[in-house]
């Protein structure tokens, strides 16, 4: 570094001031103050398995007179690159030594103004791999001799630089050489002035001279230590696991911490491989650095098992499983295999093994993805206490891992992985897989799909290329906004559904599943609800509104059975109490027009604190003010109720429109689609096809037909297997007509299509359900 004094200046004139500047400007190009000519080291060496040779000198700067004859030091920065010299290689037993002898320099001093203040040797060792944090330099100084044109230093040091050092791989050891001068000058006023500066014998003072040699690692690290990959060996050895050499303090083991560096320009790193399933990989904390694709660190289990008893921090997904050997059996003969094997865990990063084993004790948290591409199995140290794998996110960045479902992390099955089914190696009320599971697979009709054993089954009537179910275990969908001990929930396993059909249109009416829902019966899960009240409820909001299904359950085999659900785009399943229902709002609002009147019918599944229905007109679809209120048949009932008004206002005319505002005793209200009924004549008046209740839940189904024309209409209601429930004529007049569905009475559960073909040859279907 360069340090100049202060000095005091007299006030004097800009003129004045500009002269000195200049002349003091002239004067510092004209004369080179001070100059390295040469200094050096003395090493001596006793490589391993060698006796301690005598002392051997390493010039530095240019082999000048009297180090003509030394071997060079290695010169970072310099323009002629010189190569450093290799000292051998070195134990950390004992048996080897590495010792700093003497060093010394010698250089001009050129002006008549300069004194020599101090004169220092600085060094430091550190590894090769360390680019970012080396240690601080160790400073000697010389006892400097200032001649007239000169200066010269010499030190006896004997310091152990093996001293200190834990672990193996290539060292540097680095030198340089500086002195710190004063020189005098005066203005044409005799006024003194003082520049004092520090030159380093390279050209900067980043700049140094240096040498290598290498630490013959341990055989293993030390219980608590850490270990380095270091391996550039291109050959078989380089991808060696077990090679000590290829680790800079041991081979790593249960007890010990492993970093793989990631692979920086220049590095030409060669990353394990680990390919030998007869030998036991075992690390404890385990770190693959590196933040890009390109640059990231690599580890890859090909045909052998990995034990990680620590934490997985490997933010850019190098660590990754090849062998799938046996495909959907969990078999650490034949696939690569992840062991989770400690207590608390923290999992980084992606990553993607065909094989993942959860065993240990305590909770894993997984920030990001954790994808076994084959099989997830929970092997727990203790049955009793079992072991966890959770979705978690690290909101701040300092391993302070959460509990997390919002997606920023999943368990993804894909489309091959399961979790594993078989005894001592499956989900149990203590071990068990908590937050995000993904499963991805295709629908075929009248095959079972079970999405990667995460506890949902599809037996579905139709095909589907690709449906995704999500699983979150732990957090429970929304409950209603009412509070109190009774309100209701579901329990804290859900599913969401996507990439089904829609039957809803046309083209897919009928589509439906029969589906099975696999839950654990502990009270985490349970939530609260008593198991004997367990029913199926679906949601497309995932909150209020609920649909809810009779479904059947099964206590001892942990499951909620539901024939014929509709398949839709997308929409979410879950438990909820049969005594205590989820909120529903309506299932069914139709309206009609019957000669000069309206006919509106609803219907409701279950109804919570409900005090009743205002039902309002509108006569532009905007504006609405209410005829009449009718209040609830069952306050809090969870039968399927009915209900039906007539619109008998006078002088209709145009379109009109109607909504229920549906009011709960607190004050909360809701409101129904909006239903339209034209009053411009019977040629405006569209055709419409309700059936109601629908779901049918009793013996008085009735068919509701708004048209325009009169005559012979033909109704065909079949199952979805094309067989004939009711084949009848009915005779339509202009507006509303209503026919009673008798037949449904004593079919049973499922989807049925009804098709209505009017005067005119104009067909009109609908999806009829009966529970």
């Amino acid at each position: 570094m360069n340090t100049l004094t202060t000095s005091t200046r007299k006030p004097g004139a800009a003129l004045l001031l500009l002269l000195m500047a200049f002349l003091l400007r002239g004067m510092s190009a004209q004369a080179q103050v001070a100059a390295f000519t040469d200094d050096d080291i003395a090493l001596q060496i006793q490589n391993s398995g060698g006796t301690l040779q005598p002392a051997v000198n390493y010039a530095g700067s240019r082999n000048n007179f009297p180090y003509r004859r030394y071997t060079r030091l290695g010169q970072a920065g310099a323009t002629t690159a010189v190569a450093p010299p290799q000292l051998g290689t070195f134990d950390l037993n004992g048996t080897s030594a590495l010792l700093l002898k003497t060093s010394s320099i010698q250089g001009s001093i050129t002006s008549d103004s300069t004194t020599l203040d101090a004169a220092m040797f600085s060094y430091r060792v550190y590894p090769v791999s360390n680019t970012t944090n080396k240690p601080a330099y160790t400073n000697v100084a010389f006892s400097p001799v200032q001649t007239v044109t000169g200066f010269t230093g010499n030190n006896t040091i004997n310091v152990d630089l093996l001293g200190g050092l834990t672990s193996g791989g290539r060292y540097i050891i680095e030198v340089r050489y500086s002195v710190t001068i004063t020189r005098t000058t005066f203005d044409g006023s005799g006024t003194k002035y003082t520049d004092t500066k520090t030159i380093y014998d390279l050209s900067g003072g980043n700049d140094y001279f240096y040498a290598e040699f290498y630490v013959t690692p341990p055989p293993t690290t030390a219980p608590g230590g850490t270990t380095v990959w270091q391996s550039t060996n291109t050959g078989t050895n380089g991808t060696n696991w077990f090679s000590a050499a290829n680790w800079d303090n041991g081979v790593p083991n249960a007890q010990a911490d492993a970093v793989i560096p990631e692979n920086t320009t220049g590095s030409n790193i060669v990353f394990p491989i680990l390919n030998n399933r007869s030998v036991n990989y075992a690390v404890r904390n385990l770190t693959l650095n590196g933040t890009t694709n390109s640059g990231r660190a690599q580890l890859t289990i090909q045909g052998a098992v990995l034990h990680v008893y620590g934490n997985i921090s490997q933010r850019s997904g190098g660590l990754v499983g090849s062998v799938t050997d046996r495909p959907g059996v969990a078999d650490s003969t034949a696939n690569s295999t992840l062991i989770l094997a400690g207590g608390n865990q923290y999992i980084t990063g992606r990553l993607f093994v065909p094989d993942i084993i959860v065993a240990g004790s305590g909770v894993k948290s997984v920030a990001n993805t954790l994808a076994p591409t084959n099989t997830i199995s929970l092997r727990p140290k203790s049955v009793t206490t079992g072991v966890i794998i959770q979705t978690a996110a690290d909101p701040n960045g300092t391993n302070t891992y959460q509990f997390d479902t919002s997606g920023i992390s999943a368990i993804n099955l894909g489309t091959t992985g399961a979790i594993n089914t078989t005894p001592g190696s499956n989900e149990t009320n203590v071990s068990y897989i908590k937050g995000i599971v993904i499963a991805t697979g295709p629908l075929a009709a009248g095959s079972t799909t079970r999405f990667g054993n995460i506890g949902l089954e599809f037996t579905s009537n139709h095909p589907a290329t690709q449906v995704i179910v999500q699983r979150i275990v732990g957090d429970p969908l929304l409950g209603p906004t009412n509070t109190g001990a009774q309100q209701p929930k579901p329990i804290k396993r859900q599913y969401f559904i996507s990439g089904d059909d829609n039957s809803n249109s046309s083209s897919t009416a009928g589509s439906t599943n029969r589906i099975v829902f696999r839950y654990l019966d502990s009270s985490d899960e349970l939530n609260g609800i008593a198991e004997s009240n367990l029913m199926l409820f679906s949601t497309t909001t995932g909150a209020a509104p609920y649909m809810p299904y009779a479904s059947t359950l099964d206590t001892n085999a942990n499951t909620v059975t539901q024939a014929d659900v509709p398949s839709q785009p997308s929409y979410y399943l879950t438990l909820g109490d049969r005594t205590n229902p989820l909120p529903v709002t309506l299932v069914s609002f139709t309206a009609a027009r019957s000669g000069e009147n309206a006919q509106l019918a609803w219907a409701t599944a279950s109804e919570k604190n409900n005090r009743g229905f205002e039902v309002q007109v509108s006569a532009d679809g905007k504006t609405f003010r209410t005829l009449s209120f009718v209040a609830s048949k069952g306050s809090n009932s969870s039968t399927n109720l009915d209900y039906k008004y007539t619109d008998t206002e006078a002088g209709k005319a145009g379109l009109r429109y109607y909504r229920l505002r549906q009011v709960d005793f607190d004050g909360t209200d809701s409101y129904s689609p909006v239903r339209a009924v034209s009053f411009d004549g019977a040629g405006a008046l569209a055709a419409e096809l309700n059936v109601y209740p629908n779901p049918v839940t009793g013996s008085d189904a009735r068919l509701f037909i708004q048209t325009a024309e009169v005559g012979n209409a033909h109704l065909r209601i079949t199952d979805l297997m094309g067989r004939t429930i009711i084949d009848q004529t009915i005779v339509t007049a202009n507006g509303s007509t209503e026919a009673k569905l008798t037949a449904l009475d004593n079919v049973k559960s499922g989807t049925y299509l009804a098709q209505l073909t009017l005067p005119s040859g104009q067909v009109k279907t609908l999806k009829v359900q009966k529970q």
